[in-house]
């Protein structure tokens, strides 16, 4: 957990506008980033489709961008917490929360919520 962007596969497509961590998210296909760190991580959701991480090795062998944060359609920082049992591979869940849901990322030892709620 560096605090570098990580890219958490697949894109999603969302078709009515919900509440993504307490902000406003347009219908629309975005790829999930995520910035891990100790206490909270950082959600981006982004419009660029097709990426695999940050950036592609060039024919050169240098590491290229290709990932621009100015583009990020939606940035919430969320709380981390605990997990019980230690969770080996990068897991994303959807469980059911009142009137919508929590997108729950699991890594290791922490567990990320983000609270997904119809439009308003």
């Amino acid at each position: 957990m560096n605090g570098k962007a990580l890219l958490a596969p697949p894109a999603r497509k969302t078709c009515e506008v919900y509440a993504y961590a307490k902000q406003d998210l347009p219908a629309g296909t975005y790829s999930i980033f995520t910035v891990p760190g100790p206490d909270a991580w950082e959600i981006r959701l982004h419009p660029g489709l097709g990426m695999d991480g940050t950036g592609r090795l060039g024919d050169d062998g240098a590491f290229q961008e290709t990932y621009d944060p100015e583009l990020d359609i939606l940035v919430a920082r969320v709380a981390s917490g605990s997990v019980a049992e230690p969770v080996e591979q990068f897991t994303i869940a959807f469980e059911p929360a009142g009137p919508g849901a929590h997108m729950v990322f699991r890594w290791e030892e922490t567990e990320v919520r983000v609270p997904i709620e119809p439009g308003r």
